[in-house]
């Protein structure tokens, strides 16, 4: 057998398939990798779109917030902008730009942000319209009627005068909001004083002029009522009981020779009448029980008799005074109001309508036919006790004077009543009574009735004199 060299075979294929492959392998990877950066640069495109969603957000409310804050130079805003635009901001960082995302609270929080704005607004229309109003009532001197109260705390006075910077006071005021409620941003004040100390807080929602201690004017109301009255017929009856324990009074003659004859009206039945009659206790009925206390302490309070002390007395109740931080009145069982007080205040009312319109001072004209006086007077129990006490009270003095020249002169009294109501008088005993042999030692003691029963209080006096003021004597009405 001959020999034969061996046939070699060259492998074209194999290394196309593996070309082949790796094309193929690599194509893949690019794919991948085209993928995953074409998907990157997507997150890239949204993040960059998101952060600038953002910065406009913020750039678009600080923008609107300090144009308006500029636009309202009377309110001190700054602080509250600057505050919520930086939690914005980092609200905005943590959870994006897109308001599905946001918790409830967040959300609450950016609306607010997006109405601060038209609060801020408000607010300056607000405290723009309440400053004037403030102004005006400053122009009207303390203690009448639309001016401001005699009686009130200066320091209210004073915080008012910063809040709306309306006066001399030192100090600052600045607006803040409370964000975390849905519906908007709730606006309130922080007054500081001239050292920058906080010295209150206003909340801004429903404040109007009514929480600025005013005196109620009740001009509109007493000119009403006085119109009212010289309409009404019954001050042409001459036996009207208005004309009741008033003179007759002769007037010029008529053309035909005759005298005519007139009569004035008396104050007291004619506020008695006013009150029912002139709607004068519906205008205390729509005051409050502050403005009530105001208007009685500022305006009226010279305008109570002593029969008003006595009704309205024991109620926590000083003469000629009611306290100005009365904020309900005493009601009975069923809710109705039965407060002394405002009997009194009711009273003292009509009495100053009938002065301020001169309703009595007129001499009303019966003509010809001289009217009968009509006398109805009769003395209240507590007139006779006034006038008892005074007599019994001059005995005293005068022998209280005499008893040093004739010490054996017996005491001519031995009680003196109250003039101010049925529950208290100051009586003499003896303090060594039922004591063999001991001499007279006297006393003044004041009783109250407790049960229909006078009983000792450990009130006790060597001088009737020392408890005069516990009865009343230094009521201005018995000088």
């Amino acid at each position: 057998m001959s020999y034969r060299n061996p046939k070699q075979v060259v492998d074209t294929q194999s290394g196309q398939h593996v070309r082949n492959m790796l094309q193929q392998i690599s194509g893949a990877t690019v794919g991948a990798l085209n993928q995953i950066k074409k998907e990157a640069d997507k997150k890239r495109e949204e993040n960059l779109a998101d952060r600038k969603a953002q910065a406009d957000r913020l750039f678009t409310a600080e923008t609107e917030l300090n144009q308006i804050a500029l636009a309202n130079p009377g309110l001190d805003v700054s602080k509250a902008i600057e505050g919520n635009l930086k939690k914005m901001a980092t609200l905005l960082k943590e959870y994006g730009n897109e308001p599905y995302k946001w918790p409830s609270e967040v959300k609450t929080f950016m609306a607010n942000v997006k109405t601060m704005g038209t609060a801020i607004r408000m607010q300056g229309a607000s405290n723009s319209a309440l400053a004037q109003q403030i102004s005006e009532v400053k122009e009207k001197p303390l203690g009448t009627m639309g001016g401001g109260d005699l009686y009130a705390d200066p320091e209210v006075y004073k915080k008012f005068d910063i809040q709306f910077r309306s006066g001399r006071t030192a100090g600052s005021s600045e607006i803040d909001f409370d964000m975390t409620k849905p519906g908007g941003p709730i606006p309130y004040t922080i007054m500081r004083d001239s050292s920058g100390k906080e010295i209150g807080r206003s909340l801004n929602t429903d404040f109007d002029i009514a929480d600025y201690p005013v005196i109620p004017n009740a001009t509109k109301e007493i000119q009403a009522s006085g119109k009212k009255f010289k309409k009404d017929p019954i001050i042409r009856n001459p036996m009207a009981s208005l004309f009741d324990d008033m003179e007759v009074i002769e007037l010029e003659k008529d053309p035909e020779g005759n005298v005519q004859y007139g009569k004035k009206i008396n104050p007291e039945k004619l506020a008695q009448y006013a009150r029912k009659n002139l709607d004068t206790d519906s205008y205390i009925d729509s005051l409050t029980p502050n403005e009530a206390a105001r208007f009685f302490n500022n305006i009226i309070r010279d305008y109570v008799s002593e029969d008003d002390f006595s009704v309205a007395g024991g109620k926590g109740f000083k003469l000629n005074f009611i306290d100005p931080k009365l904020s309900t009145w005493s009601t009975d069982k069923t809710g109705k109001v039965n407060d002394p007080r405002r009997e009194m205040i009711k009273n003292a009312y009509a009495r100053f309508v009938v002065e301020k319109e001169g309703l009595a001072e007129e001499v009303i004209n019966f003509g010809k036919v001289k009217p009968k006086t009509n006398n109805t007077f009769r003395t209240t129990p507590l007139k006779e006790r006034i006038v008892k006490t005074k007599k019994s009270l001059a005995s005293l003095n005068k022998w209280s004077k005499e008893k040093g020249a004739n010490g054996n002169k017996k005491m001519p009294v031995f009680t003196l009543y109250s003039i101010k109501n049925n529950n208290e008088r100051i009586v003499a005993k003896n303090a060594n009574k039922g004591v063999k042999g001991a001499k007279e030692d006297w006393k003044w003691v004041l009783e109250r009735k407790t049960g229909g029963v006078f009983k000792a209080t450990d009130v006790i006096r060597d001088d009737y004199k020392d408890l005069l003021t516990n009865l009343g004597f230094e009521n201005p009405l018995l000088k």
